[in-house]
């Protein structure tokens, strides 16, 4: 289990959790990457990407402290907390 990665693919800001990773009806996370990685577990944040361009309250260190926590829940046992972490990221 510790050497099956974890991929977390993250959206840039005005961006959308599925959108940002699909074309032509393909959602690239879902549609290809596993067949590239059979073992990974594929996972897409979605979070409020509109924030930085609004007069929120939350801004992206709120949302960077949500996803870490939300990543600590699921990595509870010892042997995924050695599983490693790749994470996807786009920009606007």
């Amino acid at each position: 289990l510790s050497d099956i990665p974890s991929i977390i693919a993250v959206n840039g800001l005005g961006g959308h959790w599925s959108e940002t990773w699909t074309e032509n009806g393909k959602l690239w996370l879902q549609d290809f990457l596993p067949s590239q990685l059979p073992t990974a577990r594929i996972m897409s944040y979605g979070y409020n990407s509109d924030t930085a361009f609004s007069k929120a309250v939350t801004d992206i260190d709120d949302v960077v402290t949500i996803l870490l926590n939300r990543l600590d829940r699921l990595r509870q046992l010892e042997e995924e907390k050695k599983r490693p972490i790749v994470f996807i990221s786009h920009m606007l």
